[in-house]
């Protein structure tokens, strides 16, 4: 399960994500290597909700294809385009499913969350893209986050705070969510790869499933 979100605020841009991975909908893990959901590209950070097999394929898109890799993410069309390659590179390398009704089922499990220096944008499962000019949230605690950052907004100013107030709390009320959350200042996580990250104990650790 999964809670990525952005926030634009105050000329800043933000991006978090919580690090917990549910396997097969029995136990919860927050511990891995390199565990972060977010994937740094040139010109973007991308995360996923869904299946972590596309996490590691972005990670393994991006290392193995250069135009990938610096692709521009100035429009939805850009947007757009980057996920038709995407989609074809994961049918071509990882192979899912025979039958073609198989393969859009497959490839319709995940959403992505892709911010640049200025712009956020959310694609859904079904590939249609829409850019939020404020925040928007993904994944399982999606909801609970998107309403807590609506509170905090008109009385917070630091937008990496009610980021962090905001994903804690989708961690807190959403089974399969929790552990670690990568904060991260967009702009200079695109220059420097320079991050923050805070500590968040989830109240449950092992799910139920259900």
């Amino acid at each position: 399960m999964t809670i990525v979100a952005a926030l634009k605020q105050n000329s800043e841009i933000w991006m978090a994500a919580d690090r917990q991975t549910t396997f097969n909908y029995d136990f919860a893990r927050d511990d891995s290597v390199n565990g972060s959901k977010i994937v740094t590209y040139k010109h973007a950070l991308i995360a996923t909700s869904g299946l972590a097999l596309y996490k590691n394929a972005l990670k393994y898109y991006a290392a193995t294809d250069k135009k990938a890799f610096t692709a521009k993410f100035d429009t939805d069309a850009d947007v757009m385009d980057f996920f038709f390659k995407f989609h074809g590179f994961m049918k071509e390398k990882y192979g899912l499913g025979n039958a073609k009704n198989d393969e859009v089922e497959k490839l319709s499990y995940n959403s992505f969350l892709v911010v640049t220096e200025s712009l956020i944008y959310q694609v859904s499962c079904a590939r249609d893209v829409a850019t939020y000019e404020n925040f928007t949230a993904i994944g399982n605690g999606a909801e609970i986050t998107l309403g807590a950052i609506h509170v905090l907004r008109p009385i917070l100013n630091d937008p990496a705070a009610i980021l962090e107030k905001a994903v804690s709390a989708g961690c807190h009320f959403k089974h399969g969510c929790g552990g670690e959350i990568d904060l991260i200042h967009v702009p200079s996580a695109l220059k420097a790869k320079r991050k923050r990250s805070v500590k968040h104990k989830p109240s449950v650790k092992l799910v139920s499933g259900k």
